[in-house]
């Protein structure tokens, strides 16, 4: 930006103004408001060569963007100032995006810059409804807002997504993070570094606290005898009017069966909470007494669910919360907002998590991502993946411990 002062207001002024006499004309070929369709440069190229080749050509070449910036700046901040829930403004500011990629199309040594500076900025001026909207934009010009330059760009889509992942709540908003990352994915490719865990690091941070070890609950000597655990308050039924209703408190009784129930519940909470450990550092089951014990808990597991009837608990799509959900969310999966940012530990809610087909899901996928992770360290797996023939390895996830095939058939 230090340039700014040695350009010609002149060559400015014009600029400006042709960006704004390509605005009206976008008007007429686009009537319908919205971010389809889209400008296309059959219809906008010729003017923007001209423009270059009357306005910007003659400055000298690292002034030449900086021109066409601050033109469209002043055009840019009108229009983002008299954004309302009119679709309308938004429009326009489609169509000055358009325009300048299309400056980008027609004149390589552009590069694709200047669309995403705009971009970042109106990301963090905008509330979240209406970033809604300027991620329908993103999404439907990807390929041409990231067809040249990368390397230039790449770090601008960066930042902006994870400033607008950060405003986000992942457990109001999972759909639009969703997006968010679906995003991140097809403009990155999978080996980029900003998406690798070069060192294999493990999210230690993320620590599951459950409740300590409780006592256990006794079974008397007379097994036969019923144990009252709880009064709760009972309506008679017998009655003539509404005056002669009494209420009774009846005991509700448990037997030695369901005490011994709620006993092996108690021991199996502790298990069963204890297999985080080892979902989140895997690398703990290098050792076999570590490994011993989440053979032992994954089977007690997999006994317990299925030996639990389970029900499909209500999603936020089913039962809306408040204002927040937009008409369009019909259709969507059951499965799709079941989101939870931390696993509910109480031991009084135990019983009816167990009982929860998507919590059971969770689990199911935590073991067999680890199942998945201790498979790829047989010897068999390791010589598959013929890390000799690879011109470059990241020996900070290549793990010298290799599993055993007794232990492999211990896994079933």
């Amino acid at each position: 930006m230090a340039t700014h002062q040695s350009l010609e207001p002149a060559a400015v002024t014009e600029i400006h103004a042709k960006i704004r006499d390509l605005l009206k004309h976008a008007r007429t070929i686009k009537t319908a408001n919205g971010v389809e369709p889209a400008l296309s440069t059959s219809d906008f190229g010729k003017e923007c060569s001209t423009i270059y080749r009357e306005f910007l050509s003659p400055l000298p070449e690292d002034q030449r963007q900086t021109a066409l910036e601050i033109s469209a700046r002043k055009i840019f901040y009108d229009v983002v100032s008299s954004i309302t829930s009119d679709e309308a403004a938004f429009t326009e500011l489609w169509n000055l995006l358009d325009i300048l990629v299309i400056f980008c199309e027609v004149e390589e040594k552009l590069g694709l810059n200047l669309p995403w500076v705009l971009i970042e900025e109106l990301v963090e001026s905008q509330t979240t409804d209406s970033c809604r909207l300027i991620f329908d934009y993103l999404e439907a010009r990807r390929e041409r807002l990231i067809q040249r330059n990368y390397p230039a760009i790449s770090l601008v889509v960066l930042r902006t997504c994870n400033e607008l992942l950060k405003r986000l709540s992942r457990a109001e908003d999972p759909a639009f993070c969703g997006r968010v990352f679906f995003y991140l994915f097809q403009v990155f490719p999978l080996g980029d570094h900003s998406a690798t865990n070069m060192r294999g690091e493990f999210h230690v941070d993320n620590v599951t606290t459950f409740e300590e070890e409780s006592e256990s609950l006794p079974l008397e000597d007379g097994a036969a005898d019923v144990m009252d655990v709880e009064s709760v308050p009972q309506i008679a039924k017998d009655t003539t009017s509404a005056k002669d209703k009494v209420a009774t408190q009846q005991p509700v009784t448990m037997t030695p069966a369901d005490a011994v129930e709620k006993q092996n519940t108690s021991e199996f909470y502790s298990t069963f909470w204890r297999l985080q450990q080892d979902f989140s550092v895997p690398t703990r089951l290098f050792q076999d007494e570590h490994f011993k014990v989440f053979k032992s808990g994954l089977e007690e597991t997999l006994i317990k669910f299925g030996a639990t009837t389970v029900v499909q608990t209500k999603t936020s799509a089913e039962e809306p919360r408040g204002l927040k959900r937009k008409l369009g969310d019909e259709g969507k999966s059951k499965y799709h907002d079941t989101y939870n940012p931390k696993y509910l530990t109480s031991r009084d809610l135990f019983e009816l998590e167990l009982s929860d087909l998507t919590f059971q899901r969770h689990i199911f996928v935590q073991t067999l991502i680890v199942i998945d992770f201790l498979l790829s360290l047989t010897e068999a797996a390791k010589k598959k993946m013929d890390l000799d023939s690879l011109s470059r390895v990241n020996r900070s996830v290549v793990y010298s411990y290799a599993l055993t095939e007794e232990k492999v058939r211990e896994q079933g």
